[in-house]
């Protein structure tokens, strides 16, 4: 997983993130 600091906000990196966790989560 790449981290592109490049006019992405750290935040929507982070909500992505949180957002596959949770969808791994679920599907387990």
């Amino acid at each position: 997983m790449r981290l592109i600091i490049n006019n992405v906000p750290i935040r929507l990196h982070i909500d992505l993130c949180i957002q596959e966790r949770i969808t791994i989560y679920l599907i387990e």
